[in-house]
């Protein structure tokens, strides 16, 4: 079995499946969060606090690292994605997944806001990656979002944390948001 590494592993809802599909997978999640740390523990997880810019694994200690639409936080990503190269085995494999720039956009402008652009997106995560790794494959997936009322859709824009008023649409609800997703795959 791999050793396994999912930075910024948030509440630990995909490393809880990865687990329960690969019994007995050697798996650390992390995340700076306490909080989230705590969760991912509750799932019965190894975990620990952890910041990607400063990891605490010795050099060449994983065979596949993860990072799960989490990369665009990171203040310095190309310290984040040096580290990440660092404990990589030779051999291993980085799977970083994101959102493009258009990922719900047509939800965000028609609640007051506009298209959100990252550090690190379908547009340019590729060519971050490619300073880091010799080889790097990209995957797009074209998904949708869709939010029963008015309420839902309200709460997750605000978990965005954005000094935004949003304004979503009164009426018209289920309503269906396109999403745009890239899973990147590095060695």
């Amino acid at each position: 079995m791999p050793d396994v590494l999912e930075i910024g592993a948030g509440t630990g809802a995909f490393a809880e499946r990865l687990a329960a599909e690969h019994p007995g997978l050697a798996l650390l999640t992390t995340d700076q969060s306490h909080r989230m740390v705590e969760l991912q523990r509750e799932r019965g997880l190894t975990a620990q606090v952890q910041d990607v810019e400063h990891l605490l694994a010795p050099d060449a200690a994983y065979d596949v690292v993860l990072a799960l639409w989490m990369l665009y936080h990171i203040p310095d990503l190309d310290r984040g994605l040096a580290e990440v190269r660092r404990v990589l085995r030779p051999g291993g494999t980085f799977i970083a997944v994101t959102n493009g720039d258009e990922h719900v956009a047509d939800l965000r402008r028609a609640a007051g806001g506009k298209a959100v652009r990252t550090r690190f997106s379908r547009e340019n995560g590729e060519a971050a990656l490619r300073r880091h790794f010799a080889t790097v494959t990209r995957a797009d997936v074209e998904t949708s979002a869709v939010f029963p009322d008015r309420d839902t859709a309200l709460a997750y824009l605000d978990s965005s944390g954005e000094d935004v008023s949003w304004d979503p649409p009164q009426d018209g609800w289920p309503r269906e948001y396109a999403g745009h997703v890239t899973v990147f795959t590095a060695a």
